[in-house]
């Protein structure tokens, strides 16, 4: 952390126990913190005490939001508080005892500053009370042992992210900031907010929508002369589990070296059982260029030997099954196929049951590869950089790699990168729908040549054969069936069908479960009642009831079952 030289003394003390210490004791060897005349941090402190109350006193939305755009000073700090996934570690009420003590450490410059360093640091971490009582003595928050309670006020709002200025931070996201006279955009300065006690960072990840023939939303007059300079990509839909590579990289003058790399779900649920892959991402600092994609963004810390970054690898990890007769006759084997020539087919059940196993490793994983983004792009989830720029990036990152690894001894290279095809016109979307139905894809995905946005977005299209969607399991109907058990048929009671509901109506789901699952179904109904289940359907149906069309499902069937509760991959 910065020093506050221009700022005033800055607190080197120790902690002393709070049941032995007088509330206006200090060290003999430091003279009392009297804050300086011009104190940054208390003038934001009393700018944020005016924003509060002339904010909290307009009723109109349009003059509130006019209001707050003067305090543009105050906008990284506002933003920072608001910010949804924020967590500094601790509250005003167990701080506020601590004040008037001494703590060793250089307290950091601006408010800003701390709040960020708090956000970094572990949940619970022990050192955040004194961290924030350092800095309130440093900056006069706390002088002589007194506490100034008008500047304490504001200060506990703050750390307590509850300004009760009558916004929040959707409204905050539509004032209409202006600085020297206009409208500027700002570059994103990334925060590490640890959404587990494993510190695994919170985000929200880019998703699409469905879309069907005849694909208006992207063709139709209308939707051209709205995006008559967007560019569409097609790629195939692989039938695999959504993962990011967050890879820690320390950026000297002359080298990237990866520090870490860890896998994470799109929910921010961490993967530990791809550790063969890990291996090979571990050398990416040897590929020509990856020293450059990874300093265009800021730096999450500084330590000894450069400052450390991170680059997002989003792709599909899939395990591969040997392709039947038919199948191997039926592909086309050009840019659509994203796999090397003997990698077969996308096994999914199979993918699922290793990527979840907490010990065991993936014995032969495949990482298709069709985004490369900085940590900033994710954190904040916006970009400028557009699609096509970035698959450019991951199909040079994915070849850089195989060649690296090649003088390694490593012939088998996971990394792919899937292949992005340019389409401009409606036919040539039908016909790569043709295809994948014939060859049995997952469906396939379109891309527009935007910058990243993540969240769910007309920017990323999915057609798929089948739509798939999670639901909760009701309850279990059991019927005596005819099973193979160990190759051999025999009568068994067993699950028949489940009953989940879809937006309002009741639906019965029986195919697709394995003849296990119907024998365990069937004698204990508990181990999937209250689960969820991600249920493949053709299509919805509607039929008449009541006076109303009420939506169904046509030819539902289970295609995973998430025992743990909720799905998490």
């Amino acid at each position: 952390m910065a020093a506050l030289g221009r700022l005033g003394t800055v607190a080197r003390v120790r902690a002393i126990p709070s049941a032995s210490r007088p509330t206006a004791r200090r060290h003999k060897s430091h003279k009392p913190l009297a804050p300086p005349p011009t104190n940054t941090v208390q003038a934001e402190l009393r700018r944020i005490g005016e924003l509060r109350r002339r904010a909290g006193a307009e009723n109109s939305r349009v003059a509130k939001a006019a209001l707050i755009a003067e305090y543009s000073d105050l906008r990284d700090l506002l933003e920072l508080v608001y910010d949804p996934s924020t967590r500094f570690g601790v509250k005003s009420g167990t701080v506020k005892e601590f004040l008037g003590g001494q703590w060793d450490g250089d307290a950091p410059a601006s408010l800003s500053e701390l709040f960020r360093s708090m956000a970094a640091r572990e949940a619970g971490d022990p050192s955040a009370r004194g961290a924030v009582a350092n800095f309130c003595a440093a900056h006069g928050i706390v002088a002589n042992g007194r506490v100034d309670e008008a500047l304490w006020d504001e200060f506990a709002r703050l750390l307590d992210r509850n300004l009760k200025a009558g916004f929040n931070q959707a409204f905050l996201s539509k004032v209409p900031w202006k600085e020297d006279g206009r409208k500027k955009k700002r570059a994103v300065t990334p925060t590490i907010v640890p959404a587990t006690d494993d510190g695994i960072p919170r985000f929200s990840c880019a998703l699409g929508k469905p879309i069907h023939p005849p694909f208006d939303e992207v063709f139709s007059p209308g939707a051209r002369a709205a995006k008559v300079h967007t560019r569409w990509f097609a790629s195939r839909k692989l039938d695999g589990v959504r993962c990011l590579a967050l890879v820690d990289v320390r950026v000297s003058t002359r080298r990237a070296e990866v520090l870490d790399v860890r896998f994470v779900s799109r929910s921010g649920n961490e993967f530990t059982s791809l550790g063969l892959l890990r291996e090979q991402l571990m050398v990416l600092g040897d590929v020509p260029g990856f020293r450059k994609l990874v300093n265009r963004d800021t730096a999450l810390r500084t330590e000894s030997g450069g400052e450390v970054k991170r680059l997002v690898l989003d792709g599909e990890v899939a395990l591969m099954r040997d392709k039947t007769p038919e199948e191997a006759q039926s592909s086309g084997g050009d840019w659509a196929t994203p796999a090397m020539p003997g990698d077969g087919v996308e096994d999914f059940n199979e993918t699922v049951s290793w990527v979840r196993r907490l010990r065991d490793q993936v014995p032969d994983p495949r990482f298709f590869l069709f985004d490369v983004l900085t940590w900033s792009e994710v954190a904040s989830g916006q970009g400028e950089r557009v699609f096509s720029k970035r698959t450019a990036e991951a199909e040079a990152l994915a070849v850089g790699l195989a060649e690296v690894l090649k003088t390694k001894g490593v012939d088998t290279p996971f990394v792919r990168a899937l292949r992005q095809r340019e389409v401009t016109a409606r036919a040539e979307v039908e016909d790569f729908v043709e295809r994948a139905t014939r060859e049995g894809w997952e469906g396939i995905i379109l891309r527009a040549d935007r910058g990243y946005k993540g969240k769910r977005i007309a920017d990323i299209y999915k057609c798929k054969r089948w739509q798939d969607a999670e639901y909760t399991v009701e309850s279990v109907d059991t019927s005596r069936q005819r099973l193979s058990v160990d190759g051999v048929y025999g009568e068994h009671d067993a699950c028949a069908n489940v009953w989940i509901t879809h937006e309002g109506v009741r639906v019965s789901v029986g195919t697709g479960f394995t003849t296990e699952q119907r024998l365990r179904y069937g004698r204990h109904p508990e181990d999937i009642i209250g689960k969820q289940i991600t249920v493949e359907f053709f299509t919805e149906s509607s039929g008449g009831g009541r006076g109303k069309e009420e939506k169904s499902l046509r030819f539902p069937r289970v295609k995973a079952v998430w025992e743990e509760g909720k799905r998490r991959i």
